[in-house]
């Protein structure tokens, strides 16, 4: 059992180091990405104003995590209002990870998702 954050680093820098040998590591390479794909569909918000999931970007590395997602708000009336948001994982030597989140802070969201993700990202995975 690890928590997320650390599985999923792992298994980022196991794929990038497959691709610098993507001739004889094809197999590797393509298993980390399905259960990087896997674990980010399984343990990540997705749904309850997460409507559209969240999604692991292209800038990730063994260093860094980034996930973009969007919040979907609604009002009493019914109104509705999308925010974007990139949310930024480093390691920390101090608190195991520090986030930080972009996008516009509408209802005081950043707080909210703030909480979400430091609870997803420490959830310990059942994978290797």
């Amino acid at each position: 059992m690890m928590p997320l954050y650390k599985f999923l680093a792992n298994k980022i820098h196991a794929r990038e180091n497959c691709a610098k040998k993507m001739e004889t590591h094809r197999e590797r390479y393509d298993r980390h990405s399905e259960d990087i794909e896997a674990a980010v569909k399984r343990y990540l918000p997705s749904g309850g104003g997460f409507d559209s999931g969240t999604h692991l970007d292209d800038a990730s590395n063994g260093e860094k995590l980034v996930f973009n997602t969007s919040y979907h708000h609604m009002d009493e009336n019914g109104n509705s209002e999308w925010t974007a948001h990139r949310v930024t994982v480093r390691s920390s030597l101090l608190f195991g990870f520090v986030l930080k989140i972009s996008g516009p802070n509408r209802n005081d969201i950043k707080n909210y998702l703030a909480q979400v993700f430091d609870a997803a990202l420490n959830t310990d995975t059942d994978s290797k």
